[in-house]
């Protein structure tokens, strides 16, 4: 029943898409294509609000590795 914290950063839509899948409920939680649904529902224009401003030309997670 423990789950990550949720980050500050995150956005509330986002949020609120991982608490329903967190419920500790299993009959409440959505099936997946409610939330393949609910994810395309949000707004990923410049990341969603996740990707810094100064890397939105792609992820920050997957940026190549500079150096030897």
């Amino acid at each position: 029943s423990l789950r990550p914290e949720i980050p500050r950063c995150c956005p509330s839509s986002l949020a609120h898409i991982m608490r329903k899948c967190w419920d500790g409920n299993a009959e409440k939680r959505p099936e997946m294509d409610e939330v393949v649904t609910l994810l395309e529902a949000i707004d990923t224009s410049k990341g969603g609000g996740m990707i810094p401003e100064d890397q939105v030309n792609g992820c920050f997670c997957f940026a190549p590795v500079r150096g030897p």
